[in-house]
């Protein structure tokens, strides 16, 4: 998954990565049962804090999008439609 923050965007660095992550869910990038990288692997990715990635990741659990299996990681748990 490839992600790309801005540091000119109006968005908080949560929000950029979770809008990205669902974005790549609608569009099919990723796909139901796929494990995402860890909150750390994608922090370390992105030169972000942990508790941004962390953040974004508890969104898109909220919102049904991901589930999180402790000590597997967070997996894809359904896909969306592009709006």
């Amino acid at each position: 998954m490839f992600i790309v923050l801005s540091p000119e965007s109006p968005d908080p660095l949560h929000k950029q990565v979770t809008d990205q992550v669902r974005e790549a869910i609608a569009g099919g990038d990723v796909h139901p049962g796929d494990r995402l990288p860890s909150i750390r692997e994608m922090a370390k990715e992105l030169n972000i804090s942990v508790i941004t990635v962390k953040r974004s990741y508890m969104d898109l659990e909220r919102e049904g999008l991901l589930v999180t299996r402790a000590g597997l990681g967070s997996f894809v748990r359904m896909s969306i439609a592009r709006t």
